[in-house]
């Protein structure tokens, strides 16, 4: 069972464009998430104190879907597996497999689309150049027996 402990989380909107001093409208800023712990190539035990980090993006309660807000969630994987969507930047992570695990940290809009970007900025779910990512942050993590 995955436990969630619930802290702040402070982060700015995706559709935020800012306007220089000249007048002219800049791009928006592109959403980021990284790993903040655990660090990567770390030991830990079956339950772990996880954070991340996330930039030009506002979390929100992933029970709480509102289509159109640019607005979402994290989902974390280990190794593929799904353990959880959180809404904040803090959580915590159980039941991890012993061994080598890849902790996934992916961002998704509040309505469940994964959000993809390019050097450009956010792409728009029906781009088809090729060069659109999704908003990812991987850590690999050695879980120790008994931890």
């Amino acid at each position: 069972m995955l436990a969630l402990l619930v802290f702040a989380a402070c982060s700015t909107p995706v559709d935020t464009a800012e306007t220089g001093e000249t007048g002219e409208e800049t791009a928006a800023a592109i959403p980021s998430i990284a790993w903040v712990s655990p660090e990567d190539e770390a030991s830990v035990g079956s339950t772990v104190n996880a954070s991340v980090a996330v930039e030009n993006f506002l979390l929100l309660d992933p029970a709480k879907h509102s289509e159109g807000d640019a607005a979402g969630f994290i989902r974390v994987t280990a190794n593929d597996a799904e353990l959880g969507d959180f809404g904040t930047t803090t959580f915590t992570l159980s039941s991890l497999p012993v061994g080598a695990v890849a902790l996934v940290a992916q961002l998704f809009y509040d309505d469940g689309d994964e959000i993809i970007v390019n050097e450009a900025g956010v792409c728009d779910e029906d781009d088809t150049t090729g060069t659109c990512e999704p908003v990812t942050a991987t850590v690999l993590v050695t879980v120790s027996p008994g931890g």
